[in-house]
This record gives structure tokens, C-alpha cells and sequence, in this order.
């Protein structure tokens, strides 16, 4: 019967779109889409969603509760990354318990051209707020600090390379390193994206 429905339901093309709420505090899913809209069905996978939150896999299963019978619908699980930032305009992106760090735009452009890249070590252990490197550009020189507490897992042997990367990319291609978090908590104490573009221009002022 539930097959039957859904077939239809599909031949609709009919997308519901379905927030789910993250319970990590660094990451948030966006909107899951599903060619389904009986409500008793949206109502079970929703329900499952919210249950199992980030962790749920991209098959997600549903039990027939008319026949027992197992149904398997494929979705698709987008997950966005939060940014974080500290006073001193490094930034961390959080996936699992691996965070992406570098520096922010607002610090890539008061350096000016990067030339030189100076990284920490690959299995360094780092407290927040440590030192743990320097950037060089051709007008100023920059200390670079730990957002976060762990354990080094890669640095970026292309903007060691080039490190120009930095003012062209400093989001993406241009990030510095990789720590395993020892202490998620430490995330609240840093500024979202909102409270970052605040600081910044109270510090204008």
C-alpha cells in the first residue's frame, strides 16, 4: 500500500522541504528535500531525522506500519560548516572533530602580500592560544595562534609553497592547518561570523 501511494506521489514531482536541526554546536544541515508528501510518511522520516540528528546516514530506513515490511528512500545530507573566529582574526571550521584553521580576509588584507608561511609541525600538540607559527608579508610580519586545543594533523604544504594562496584564498585553498579538537567546548568561547563582522567594526570606531 505505502509503495503504491509513494509511486504516485513521485510521479508528482512534489518536493517537501524538511529543516533538521544539528546537535553539534559547529555545524547545521540545510534543507533536506524528499519527493514524498503523504503525511503520515513525511511525519515518520521528520520524526527519525530529528531523532538521530547529524548522525543520521544518507539511507535512511523506514519501517511499513501497515506490513513490517523494510522501504529504503535515498536522501541527500548537505551539512554547512560554521566558521569561528578569535580577536586575532584566526578562524576554525569544525567537521566532526577535525577543525580547519586560518586567517581571516580583514587579517590577509592588512598583511598585504604574504611571502612567507611559517606552519607548526604535523603531530604538534597545541593549546588554545599558543603560538604556533608566523606569517611574513612584504610590509609586516604576523604571529599566528591556536584558536583551539589539539593535536596537528596536516598543514597546508601548498601555501608553504605559495604563499600568496593566503590573499587570493584565505577560506578555502589558502588554509594554514588541521587539528584534532582535544576540548570542543572551547568553540563557545569564539565568535560566530555575525559576532566577528560586530568586532570588527566596533573596533572601526
Amino acid at each position: 500500500m505505502l509503495c503504491r501511494i509513494l509511486t504516485k506521489l513521485t510521479a508528482l514531482k512534489i518536493f517537501l522541504s524538511v529543516k533538521v536541526i544539528e546537535k553539534a554546536p559547529y555545524q547545521s544541515c540545510t534543507t533536506l528535500k524528499y519527493k514524498i508528501k503523504l503525511p503520515k510518511v513525511i511525519e515518520m522520516f521528520t520524526a527519525k531525522l530529528m531523532q538521530h540528528g547529524y548522525r543520521i546516514s544518507d539511507v535512511v530506513r523506514s519501517l511499513n506500519p501497515y506490513s513490517g515490511n523494510k522501504r529504503y528512500i535515498s536522501i541527500q545530507r548537505f551539512c554547512l560548516l560554521t566558521r569561528f573566529y578569535t580577536d586575532k582574526h584566526e578562524w576554525v571550521e569544525i567537521n566532526d572533530k577535525i577543525g580547519t584553521i586560518g586567517i581571516s580576509n580583514y587579517a590577509q588584507e592588512a598583511l598585504g602580500d604574504v611571502v612567507y608561511a611559517q606552519l607548526p609541525e604535523v603531530s604538534a600538540n597545541l593549546k588554545q592560544h599558543d603560538e604556533c607559527g608566523a606569517l611574513e608579508s612584504v610590509k609586516a610580519a604576523s604571529e599566528l595562534y591556536s584558536p583551539v586545543s589539539g593535536s596537528v594533523k596536516e598543514k597546508n604544504a601548498a601555501v608553504e609553497e605559495t604563499p600568496s594562496l593566503i590573499n587570493t584564498s584565505c577560506y578555502d585553498k589558502g588554509w594554514l592547518f588541521k587539528v584534532e579538537l582535544s576540548n570542543n567546548d572551547e568553540i563557545k568561547g569564539l565568535m560566530t561570523e555575525d559576532q566577528y563582522k560586530e568586532f570588527l567594526k566596533s573596533n572601526k570606531q
